[in-house]
């Protein structure tokens, strides 16, 4: 049976920091913007990876390869559906549903409406994260935990935003969570 408690923040935020800690020991980089843009690294790492398995005299005479990979990203991207798995089974496993009831109690039963949203918004911030030059992970998060006033400002103004959206999209509805 799912329990509606969810995580203790506090716990959550331990194993956040633990998360920083371990990366910087394997990896010898800390979580943020300047040392590292985003995990849709972890893709084109992958994709190169495959290019040198295929085409390795190529992938030779490529600048990227003689920069060194970027095996954190990938073991991020792992780590983000690891602790997705691991919350689903804590939480009484898995529920398949292409329009959520917050959504289809605001908007209705369309999936190819919630589908077209999601998919702007994925848009938005994949944009809004190019200009950045980061993402919430590292622009938020990451900088923030080196102290960075650049990283507080960019962690309150997506939070903001994130309020603001919520707000826009459903309402002054009461909301599940409260």
């Amino acid at each position: 049976m799912a329990s509606k408690k969810g995580w203790n923040p506090y716990l959550a935020g331990i194993l956040t920091g633990l998360v920083v800690v371990g990366s910087a020991v394997v990896s010898a980089q800390l979580l943020g913007k300047s040392q590292c843009p985003d995990a849709s690294g972890a893709f084109v790492w992958i994709a190169a990876l495959l290019e040198r398995l295929t085409v390795p005299e190529h992938a030779a005479r490529q600048e990227y390869f003689q920069q060194g990979g970027a095996l954190w990203q990938v073991m991020f991207v792992v780590g983000i559906f690891g602790g997705a798995l691991l919350a689903a089974f804590r939480e009484g496993g898995f529920k398949r549903e292409s329009v959520p009831p917050m959504w289809s109690g605001r908007f209705g039963e369309n999936a190819w409406l919630r589908g077209l949203v999601a998919f702007g918004g994925g848009f938005l911030a994949m944009f809004g994260a190019l200009l950045a030059g980061g993402c919430l992970i590292g622009c938020g998060l990451g900088d923030v935990m080196q102290l960075s006033l650049e990283g507080l400002v960019a962690l309150v103004l997506f939070l903001i935003a994130g309020v603001l959206t919520a707000r826009f999209l459903y309402g002054g509805r009461d909301y599940p969570w409260r």
